[in-house]
């Protein structure tokens, strides 16, 4: 893609994204989705459908792990979450320019405000590809776009497609082991909420079926030819809740075209 026409598409990414953060901040206050994380144990996880103000729509792994920051008060809280959104998204773009640095932040600008996970999500894909276990982490909260395994499937990569089950496996027994019942609620929740269609102009875009098959073929293909920073945009193609706050995503871009894969089942 020529230079002049990227940077023209980050401009007006970064300004929509923007304008979306002003309003999202105007309607519903900073850090909406950490607000949602925060309160998450004060009433029964799953109480609320997703797309309402505070819904948890992630399994009960997040929030058992959450739970000792939860003890902090709101605005330190909040604090730690942007923080560590801000300086992720700073590490995952130091490859760029300053300028596509700023673009970048601007385009994640939503993900920052509402101190969702998506930049630990881009933050697992840079580490899953070469050490399998970090895809756990988007597995067990956005599950949906969970691409790795598929990677890996695709390139015969089959020690770290085994790395991440046997690691996924662990995880959740411990969890269920730890709070069987709250699996159960999640199980339930996700089965009364699949026919919801919360997000952007979810009327325009095709159904989550075809978009998660669209992403699939996507990883596929960014598999097969070693094209690993495909993946964050397959994963934004496949985001249950389409909107912006995905967009963080594509932060993990810039270190995935420096990965230097080898040829599928090289890099075992």
């Amino acid at each position: 893609m020529p230079h002049a026409l990227l940077l023209t598409l980050m401009m007006l990414a970064a300004l929509y994204a923007v304008a979306h953060s002003v309003a999202m901040i105007t309607e519903w206050g900073l850090g909406w989705d950490a607000h949602a994380y925060y309160v998450m144990w004060d009433n029964n996880l799953y109480d609320a459908p997703p797309g309402f103000l505070d819904a948890y729509n992630y399994s009960p792994v997040f929030a058992q792990l959450l739970w000792p920051l939860t003890h902090l008060p709101w605005p330190v809280f909040l604090a730690l979450v942007m923080a560590g959104s801000v300086a992720t998204q700073l590490w995952l773009l130091r490859p760029l320019s300053v300028v596509h640095q700023v673009l970048m932040l601007a385009i994640s600008s939503v993900q920052v405000v509402s101190g969702n996970i998506d930049w630990l999500i881009a933050l697992g894909i840079v580490f899953g590809l070469r050490h399998g276990a970090p895809w756990v982490f988007a597995a067990v909260t956005k599950v949906v776009p969970c691409l790795g395994p598929v990677w890996f499937l695709a390139r015969g990569e089959w020690r770290r497609l085994m790395v991440f089950a046997l690691t996924l496996v662990a995880v959740v027994g411990f969890s269920y082991a730890l709070s069987p019942g709250l699996w159960r609620d999640w199980f339930v929740f996700l089965l009364d909420n699949a026919d919801r269609r919360p997000g952007m102009a979810t009327d325009l875009l095709p159904p989550l079926w075809a978009r998660l098959a669209l992403a699939v073929a996507i990883t596929v293909l960014a598999a097969r030819r070693s094209w690993p920073w495909l993946l964050p945009v397959a994963m934004v193609v496949a985001a249950p809740v389409p909107g912006t706050g995905s967009w963080a995503l594509l932060a993990a871009i810039p270190r995935l075209r420096r990965a230097g894969l080898g040829p599928s089942g090289a890099n075992q």
